[in-house]
């Protein structure tokens, strides 16, 4: 599936040319386009595919009732392989409801289809997802990610995933008002089966993002992986790198 990127690029036009004359109050969102060195995946935490790969993200929030849907691609950044190969070619639908209770908490139900492979529909699972999220500061938040991954054939026997995230904002950073500085540790513990035993990892994402022009930003980022228990696996201490292009509408 060499037209991952291009697939979803058109639905995001079709989608946004028909989102721009409804109400545009009703409806925002976002779609982006970067590259990645490699995939650490944050579900398994480990690395998934070792090569480059061009991710591209469409994501719908439908304000007034909460709702909101995310279709995420892959593609291998060498173009081989298929859309049902295991060489980095995936898609994933996610639909949602998020709801802000005030202006300190906020909690998130959703689920996903998980690493879309069509023509073996056995590989593909689901992940149900309760996220709990509160605002310590305007900067400053805390998440608790509750999740349920149903089996997947040749990979894990499926179980539970629990992240506790902290993300940490700082706008107009080093005196630039367009630059946006992102800082994230997530802790997660998971469990993929026999040949994966329970670990507990540390992701952290060190993220810059400047507003290029209005409802264009381009960003950038680093993301360790820390092993932090023993697993006996393949899991190990690993890092990649991305960068990219976000339109925001």
């Amino acid at each position: 599936m060499k037209k991952i990127i291009l697939v979803i690029a058109t639905i995001f036009y079709l989608l946004s040319s028909n989102l721009a004359q409804a109400e545009t109050s009703n409806w925002n969102g976002s779609f982006s386009l970067s590259y990645q060195r490699k995939y650490l995946a944050i579900k398994a935490s480990k690395n998934i595919y070792n090569f480059p790969m061009l991710w591209g993200n469409l994501r719908l929030n439908h304000r007034p009732s909460g709702l909101f849907f995310n279709l995420w691609g892959s593609e291998n950044a060498r173009f081989r392989g298929n859309f049902d190969s295991e060489r980095g070619n995936e898609v994933e639908f996610t639909s949602g409801w998020k709801k802000n209770w005030d202006n300190f908490y906020y909690s998130e139900l959703s689920a996903t289809l998980y690493n879309v492979h069509f023509s073996d529909w056995d590989t593909n699972s689901w992940i149900s997802t309760l996220k709990i999220g509160k605002k310590i500061n305007p900067q400053l938040k805390c998440e608790l990610w509750l999740e349920w991954l149903s089996p997947i054939r040749k990979f894990c026997d499926g179980g539970p995933i629990i992240t506790l995230k902290v993300p940490y904002v700082y706008k107009k950073a080093l005196g630039f008002e367009k630059l946006s500085l992102l800082w994230i540790n997530m802790l997660i513990w998971n469990n993929f089966g026999s040949d994966d035993p329970d670990g507990i990892f540390l992701r952290q994402y060190f993220d810059a993002e400047y507003s290029l022009i209005p409802n264009v930003n381009v960003f950038g980022s680093f993301t360790p992986l820390w092993k932090l228990t023993k697993t006996d696996d393949s899991r190990k201490k690993e890092h990649t790198y991305s960068f990219g292009v976000k339109y925001l509408f």
